[in-house]
């Protein structure tokens, strides 16, 4: 009874309840602004490089592997009495201190290398519609400046109290993510005609590796799991909740 005392108290330092304010529809905001946003933009060069056997094939394996972990994380959400309101929660009350450390750190490192991705990511495209406003002439168009402009919002937008406050700035991707996807829909339904094939060259270790970098791509587009599980609060959970 003692132990059990003890992980309540983990779990809830200041005798407050994990209580999120996500909904169906929030979470449906965040998860087609994480997976759209970045989904359109990579996945038809991955699937390019893994084929049109591999590409739809590795699309299927990892979404089925984001319901089963979307489903265990349902599972682990309460456990023995005590809500698990976060990943490394859940590891630390059912597994021990020293894992839930441990995956803390893998999960500080996966966030601080995503960010450096999607900030490299944001100051390439702020670059190039630069250039492209400004056409061949001299223009605002710096990495480093770009860089340090995308930086700045994003510490900005890190004063957001928790995800759940920060729905806007999904809806905001969705918005967006939905006109370039249909911009690309359109294009491509336009140009469907045409018939060029491209094979890749060069050594098998740099194809083996592209392979490898599409694979991971992919993956990183099924994040469900992750989502679901920051914003919605699964012992309240109902559909279409207001």
């Amino acid at each position: 009874m003692s132990s059990f005392k003890t992980l309540v108290v983990d779990a809830h330092p200041h005798g407050i309840a994990n209580e999120k304010t996500g909904t169906f529809w929030t979470a449906v905001m965040h998860i087609f602004c994480g997976i759209v946003g970045a989904g359109v933009l990579a996945l038809p060069h991955s699937v390019a490089w893994l084929g049109w056997v591999g590409g739809p094939f590795m699309i299927i394996v990892f979404w089925l592997i984001s319901c089963l972990t979307s489903w265990l994380l349902a599972d682990a959400y309460e456990v023995n009495g005590v809500e698990n309101g976060r990943y490394h929660h859940a590891v630390r009350n059912i597994l021990g201190q020293r894992y839930g450390v441990i995956v803390s750190v893998f999960q500080l490192a996966n966030i601080f290398l995503i960010n450096i991705t999607f900030s490299i990511t944001g100051a390439t495209a702020m670059a190039a519609m630069g250039t492209l406003v400004c056409g061949g002439g001299a223009c605002f168009d710096s990495m480093w400046k770009m860089s340090c402009i995308f930086g700045a919002v994003e510490v900005l937008l890190s004063q957001v109290p928790s995800l759940e406050s920060a729905w806007w700035v999904s809806t905001l991707g969705v918005v967006t993510s939905t006109i370039y996807s249909t911009i690309a829909l359109a294009l491509g339904i336009k140009n469907g005609g045409l018939r060029v094939l491209y094979h890749p060259t060069g050594a098998f270790s740099a194809l083996l590796w592209f392979v490898e970098i599409s694979m991971g791509i992919v993956c990183a587009c099924a994040t469900v799991a992750s989502v679901r599980g920051i914003i919605l609060n699964w012992t309240t959970y109902k559909l279409f909740a207001s």
